[in-house]
């Protein structure tokens, strides 16, 4: 988890007292980014699904600022100046609660909703597999029966 500050944003108005963000690099996947120096600038494409924690990675073109291209950049506050502020704004998400603590939580609710998706896939795999059992135990009376006929 690391902590950054939002120095530009080509998607809403950045609020006083809301310049600072928490993202998250889930180091169990192949594109978790990691920030390899303090200090040094980025341009994170992310989307805000938990309303504090963003979830942030190598394969949504996240990048150091050094290594992008001016006309991304220029592309990018292109559309933003074109785009319909005000549409925009609506969908801006803020917090009365600022703290690590906070964030922390977020953190561990979006484990546990991964870790339910994972166990109700597991309910569904012990389903199919007793289902099964059942079919081979039918298939398997049936037969010993057929066997005992002739």
């Amino acid at each position: 988890m690391y902590k950054i500050k939002v120095l530009q944003s080509f998607k809403t108005k950045i609020e006083k007292g809301y310049e600072m963000r928490t993202i998250y690099a889930d180091p169990r996947f192949s594109c978790a980014y990691i920030f390899r120096k303090i200090g040094e600038k980025h341009l994170i494409y992310t989307h805000n699904d938990s309303g504090i924690i963003a979830n942030v990675s190598i394969c949504s073109r996240t990048d150091r600022l050094s290594a992008i291209k001016a006309e991304e950049l220029q592309e990018l506050q292109a559309l933003y100046d074109n785009s319909d502020k005000n549409q925009l704004s609506k969908f801006e998400m803020f917090s009365s609660i600022n703290s690590d603590e906070y964030d922390a939580l977020k953190l561990k609710a979006s484990q546990v909703n991964r870790l339910s998706y994972k166990v109700t896939v597991f309910y569904y795999i012990i389903g199919a597999l007793i289902l099964l059992c059942a079919i081979l135990l039918v298939l398997y009376i049936k037969t010993k029966k057929t066997s005992k006929i002739g």
